[in-house]
């Protein structure tokens, strides 16, 4: 791609990581877990927003991070799925920056990585959520 786009990069930890802005909904306080007997590894459980039940996704499982970080805040972002427009759920630790910037062939081997952005002098892993949720649930 050598149009500048719009991202939302977002702390999960000691690393930062971005979306394209255009799958992000919101931005939201950590609201009520709650948890269920399932069989999903990927899910942490599900939060309820405006009626709808959204799932949760252990982000750093799916990225295989040392460990989780404490959740301030939930990323609510819009997952394309068979035609149908499906919401779902990821912890973020920290305050996250709406950016303008280039995509770069990614330098990750992680799954889910779909290229990488140069910002404020940093670079960041730019995920793409279907292909990291596959990922998670093939292993």
């Amino acid at each position: 791609m050598s149009e500048t786009e719009k991202f939302v990069v977002f702390p999960a930890g000691a690393t930062q990581y971005a979306l394209p802005a255009a799958c992000v909904a919101e931005l939201i306080l950590a609201q009520q877990l709650y948890r269920f007997p399932h069989t999903s590894r990927e899910i942490l459980g599900v939060i309820v927003r405006r009626g709808k039940v959204i799932p949760l996704y252990d982000l750093a499982g799916l990225l295989q991070l040392p460990q989780p970080a404490p959740a301030h805040y939930h990323l609510i972002a819009v997952r394309p799925a068979a035609g149908t427009t499906e919401l779902m759920a990821i912890p973020v630790s920290g305050e996250c920056d709406l950016v303008s910037a280039e995509v770069l062939p990614a330098n990750s081997s992680l799954p889910g990585v779909v290229g990488e952005l140069a910002w404020n002098g940093r670079s960041y892993d730019l995920l793409d959520l279907d292909k990291l949720i596959a990922a998670g649930s093939t292993e």
